[in-house]
């Protein structure tokens, strides 16, 4: 069944299977204005579910994320590999008010399973919304992907505090201070694939989409290895966007995966 577009204005972390989502809606993801992660001046995650009907999953999804990943309950399993098709583009960058969102122009893709999905944008969080075994990481990236059917593929990228990162340089030298239209800079040129780690080993669950309206029927691929950035370019952006992750959600009886 088509889910509405209506109903899947999406904010995200890296995502397999869920149909109806159109690449308009996955690029424009995370912008509304009525929710927050602090609660300040709007709802904040223990409220979403009541901001709109359509948001119903936050309160009542049984299937929800982020998850707190715990590496020695992880089935082990034999899952297919992760391929990543990425290419440089140039950057277009929108502050959605939530995080700092990059919508590359035919960015690559991404083959799992024999199944190719492209990548329509990816997106900052600190600190991240995976833990692993109860730790979170001071900083995340989420890249979204979409199939020819509209199903979606999420891959989330954590970052550790340590040496200086340059594939973020040019990004974090551009981040938007005004929340809204998204900036094109055709002059300057971010190859995805460098803010990917070497290691490309995963663990895997089915959930959800981790803003509102946390649609549910999402599968999350997060790699194992983290990457670096400095205490500098982690206080860079949450300069910009403070705290804004969603708090871990119940397994409620979910099975996680790790690749071999």
């Amino acid at each position: 069944m088509k889910v509405p577009a209506s109903k899947i204005a999406v904010g995200l972390s890296i995502i397999l299977a869920v149909g109806g989502f159109s690449t308009a809606t996955l690029a424009e993801q995370g912008t509304q204005r009525d929710w927050s992660y602090s609660g300040l001046q709007f709802a904040g995650p223990a409220g979403w579910g009541d901001v709109r009907a359509e948001y119903g999953a936050c309160k009542t999804g049984r299937l929800q994320s982020p998850i707190n990943i715990s590496s020695a309950s992880a089935q082990k399993a034999t899952l297919p590999q992760i391929v990543f098709q990425y290419a440089p583009t140039y950057l277009k960058v929108v502050n959605t008010g939530h995080t700092t969102q990059v919508n590359p122009d035919k960015g690559g893709q991404i083959v799992v399973g024999g199944e190719t999905y492209a990548l329509i944008q990816y997106h900052f969080h600190a600190p991240s919304e995976e833990q692993i075994d109860g730790t979170s990481f001071p900083m995340g990236a989420h890249f979204v992907h979409q199939n020819a059917s509209g199903k979606i593929a999420v891959v989330a990228v954590l970052f550790e505090q340590g040496a200086y990162n340059p594939a973020l340089s040019s990004l974090w030298a551009r981040f938007p201070r005004v929340v809204g239209n998204e900036i094109a800079f055709s002059s300057v040129r971010i190859d995805v694939a460098k803010i990917l780690p070497s290691e490309r080993s995963y663990y895997t669950y089915e959930g959800s989409l981790n803003m509102p309206p946390c649609t549910e029927g999402v599968t999350w691929f997060v790699l194992k290895q983290p990457l670096t950035a400095s205490a500098g370019q982690i206080r860079e952006f949450t300069a910009h966007h403070s705290v804004n992750a969603r708090p871990v959600q119940p397994l409620n009886g979910r099975q996680v995966r790790v690749s071999q």
